[in-house]
């Protein structure tokens, strides 16, 4: 039995009051480089234009004519011309067809409207996973999640990684009532990012398995699948999906390997190995996380056991899909919920979770957005420190399950442990 730590109100407020200041600091930083802001939202303007006009949203040349067409001013700009004649649209089509309403009006006018409720649908989702998870302090360590940089830095750009927060945190929320057919159905939203999302998935596909609602969970994926196949085909047309699966491919060949701002570890050698390495390296990486899942899967007999798997799963998996950013890292938000609840209560765990903390309330926004001025923290592999810290966070919190077990004493735990995750 492990005890339960926490964090003294004093050093909990003060990380706050830190927070406050970062924020402050962050928004300095990101108006001096204002050609990053809403970056990736004229992308999906222009590709969500191009659909509109009946051309190809994944043809880079198309969206790049959409894009001359409505910011002639921004492209005067030669670090823009560069930057954005090389950047494609990879998202699913889900995107696309969501943003065809808004194109009556400017970007100018759109751009805004959606930064704040990307906002507020984080705030929503904190408030079901306050729900879902009730922890001590939990006013305190939601503000501190809505004023860490990663919370923002999504909307920022223009990115949707909080609506990917939300159907997580609403398919937990239905699984832990039994309602696992309808957990799979909102979690096929995560098709505009599958490679985020397929690691969730998975992860609650073995918690269906585990209550018998396996099938269920199956017959909402698939019912997600159909539904969104449908609403793309009727209001764009069925050779949409065909084109989004090419430019895939064609993205994990080419583009994929130019980009300095990843979080995952395959930043750490996509640019300098020759490319059938790098995939080698990718599936060993993605090998390794399914059998680290499998091993941990041997200390859970308990539903706070099945919690505290399913984030360290999480974790892992932002760690080892080859293509992620920090904003991204926004799905990692029920992984530092219960780290917050359950500190370390080592002097090395304590240590660790203030490196955590340090680098979860910088880099995020250094490698993103102050990288465009300071090349130092554009480079490969600051990224990646936050997840690390989080993952060993996990492994030394106070509330992780005890030594794998086996046999008899599994059997009889698992009889008595119910149907019931929460």
């Amino acid at each position: 039995m492990h005890r339960k730590t926490t964090m003294r109100p004093k050093a909990a407020y003060a990380i706050v009051i830190a927070m406050l200041i970062m924020v402050v600091f962050s928004l300095y930083s990101a108006m001096l480089v204002m050609p990053a802001s809403a970056y990736d939202f004229r992308i999906f303007y222009a590709a969500a234009r191009a659909l509109q006009h009946g051309g190809n949203p994944y043809d880079i040349h198309q969206v790049f004519q959409q894009e001359q067409y409505l910011y002639p001013t921004l492209l005067k700009n030669r670090w823009q011309w560069q930057f954005i004649q090389h950047n494609p649209y990879v998202q699913g089509p889900l995107l696309l067809v969501a943003l065809l309403p808004t194109l009556y009006w400017s970007p100018a006018t759109i751009y805004p409207v959606s930064f704040a409720l990307l906002i507020a649908v984080t705030a929503a989702s904190l408030f079901l996973l306050a729900r879902l998870w009730p922890i001590r302090r939990s006013p305190l360590w939601t503000l501190f999640l809505m004023l860490s940089p990663i919370a923002f830095v999504g909307p920022f750009l223009g990115q949707i990684d909080a609506v990917l927060l939300l159907t997580l945190v609403l398919a937990l929320r239905w699984m832990q009532r039994g309602c696992a057919t309808y957990a799979g159905a909102i979690l096929m939203v995560g098709l505009i990012k599958p490679q985020i999302m397929a690691g969730p998935i998975l992860l609650l596909a073995v918690l269906a398995w585990r209550r018998g609602k396996l099938a269920s969970y199956g017959v909402g994926l698939v019912a997600g699948v159909v539904g969104i196949g449908a609403a793309v085909a009727l209001v764009a047309r069925p050779t949409l999906l065909v084109a989004w699966f090419s430019s895939m491919t064609q993205f994990t060949q080419g583009n994929m390997y130019a980009q300095h701002d990843l979080s995952s570890l395959s930043t750490l050698y996509l640019g300098w190995m020759p490319h059938s390495l790098d995939a080698v390296l990718s599936a060993a990486t993605l090998l390794a996380w399914g059998g680290a899942c499998a091993w941990f899967w041997a200390r859970v007999r308990t539903p706070a056991d099945e919690r505290w798997w399913f984030n360290i799963g999480l974790v892992g998996w932002l760690l080892v899909t080859p293509y992620a950013h920090p904003h991204d890292d926004i799905l990692l938000f029920p992984a530092m919920w219960i780290v917050v609840d359950h500190l370390p209560a080592s002097r090395v765990g304590r240590m660790l979770t203030a490196v955590l903390f340090l680098s979860w309330c910088s880099l995020p926004l250094a490698t993103i957005l102050m990288g465009f001025k300071v090349e130092i923290l554009a480079s490969r592999g600051l990224g990646v420190v936050p997840i690390v810290c989080l993952a060993l966070a996990l492994l030394l919190s106070a509330g992780r399950p005890p030594a794998p077990y086996t046999g008899h004493a599994r059997a009889v735990a698992d009889a008595h442990r119910g149907v019931v995750w929460g």
